[in-house]
């Protein structure tokens, strides 16, 4: 029996709500379906516009070359068997230079996924005359190993802190980010509690009483969406790093 990915689970979870809405699946006018790159969701009557974003690309084989490349320049260096990365990494005099480097090449999709649905939620907002309405981004990881939480949720905060060259804020339609994490879980005393869910607040480009209406309709749909998964509730008011978080299937780095 095939089993159903984490797009398609999230897909009947829009469904079984009673104030959601699949855009591609409303009578669009004319005008509306002549823009291709609206988002794919509403949420709370309207109130949010929701893009979605997948992270599909198993980004093992970019960083093990990206490591490769740098090992190569480093001839007095040798290791056997299986080894810590970050104890390879430490060696090097200027490792803050490398982990930034290794970071960036394996968050450079995220990057890409922001500047899309930052022009997606605003078309979309245009479109359907919604200037009031709260843009969000979910982002919906099953399968990128390498991608933990802590890494994908370091970049969404350096994406929110852009700016464009006069100043403004590059994506201040972009209200909050929500992270749906399949490929990691979380284990609390010595139990698999559930799957990661993050939700981070844009708090550049966005007032107290926005952040305060977000954040309530977010996890509203947090709690509903561990009760449709028939998943442990997970706050994302918790900490991550207080609790055992390991991947679903461990990401392994051939280095020769």
């Amino acid at each position: 029996m095939k089993k159903n990915t984490l797009k398609e689970l999230f897909a009947s979870f829009v469904e079984y709500l009673n104030d959601a809405e699949s855009i591609d699946n409303l009578n669009l006018s004319s005008i509306q379906r002549k823009q291709s790159r609206i988002s794919d969701y509403f949420f709370c009557h309207r109130k949010i516009v929701c893009e979605q974003k997948s992270l599909d690309t198993d980004m093992t084989l970019k960083f093990q070359k990206e490591l490769s490349i740098i090992l190569s320049n480093e001839n007095n260096l040798k290791f056997y068997g299986w080894v810590d990365v970050e104890e390879i990494i430490r060696k090097f005099p200027e490792s803050d230079k490398i982990r930034k480097k290794l970071f960036n090449r394996i968050t450079k999709a995220i990057e890409g996924a922001f500047e899309e649905a930052h022009k997606q939620i605003k078309a979309t907002k245009d479109v359907f005359s919604l200037p009031s309405s709260y843009g969000v981004m979910l982002i919906l990881n099953e399968s990128s190993y390498l991608l933990s939480p802590d890494i994908v949720t370091r970049k969404i905060s350096e994406m929110f802190a852009k700016k464009n060259k006069d100043g403004t804020i590059r994506y201040q339609e972009i209200k909050a980010a929500w992270l749906l994490q399949l490929s990691h879980n979380i284990t609390l005393d010595k139990r698999t509690i559930g799957c990661p869910s993050v939700i981070l607040l844009n708090n550049i480009s966005s007032t107290t009483s926005e952040l305060s209406s977000i954040l309530n309709n977010l996890e509203n749909l947090e709690r509903q969406f561990a009760q449709f998964m028939g998943l442990y509730h997970f706050s994302s008011n918790n900490n991550l790093e207080d609790h055992d978080m390991r991947p679903t299937i461990m990401p392994r780095i051939n280095l020769h």
